[in-house]
């Protein structure tokens, strides 16, 4: 007897409402499952952008400098070795290590001024390096939103 309640035009009316509401929340179900995985996927391509990025501007300030990351590094090492190793002598008796202190601290000097050189050369590089970060950006971008939608892009 239910059954036919239910089969007839009045019966399916009066579903009608709840059937709607259903099919409205797995819809929007589906929908906030897609956002997710989008946005999943759009994050990770961000992060590959600011990852190229900062890459080519590293790149390019090792360029700029004509030195290399390791090189430059490798000078920092030293000069805090040498920096220890004044403290040190600093420590004990002055009047022993007196000549040792003073050529560490002149070597100390040369050090310092081949840094604040590459410090100079890398201030004077400043603003190339921000167009070359914002055109590498631009590409990155470019090249992100392109492929998100699928359309080849014409590499320059």
């Amino acid at each position: 007897m239910a059954d036919q309640k239910n089969a007839t035009l009045g019966g399916r009316l009066r579903r009608l409402p709840r059937d709607f509401t259903l099919a409205f929340v797995i819809a929007t179900s589906i929908l906030a499952i897609a956002a997710a995985v989008l946005a999943i996927v759009a994050v990770g391509r961000v992060q590959q952008a600011g990852a190229n990025i900062a890459s080519a501007a590293t790149e390019a300030v090792a360029e700029q400098l004509g030195a290399t990351p390791v090189a430059i590094s490798q000078r920092l090492d030293a000069v805090s070795s040498e920096v220890t190793r004044l403290a040190t002598a600093l420590e004990t008796t002055r009047d022993e290590l007196a000549p040792a202190a003073r050529a560490d601290l002149i070597a100390i000097e040369r050090r310092l001024a081949q840094l604040q050189e590459t410090i100079s050369a890398a201030t004077a590089a400043g603003p190339e390096l921000i167009n070359s970060a914002i055109r590498q950006a631009g590409a990155e971008l470019g090249n992100a939103l392109a492929h998100a939608r699928s359309c080849e892009h014409a590499q320059e």
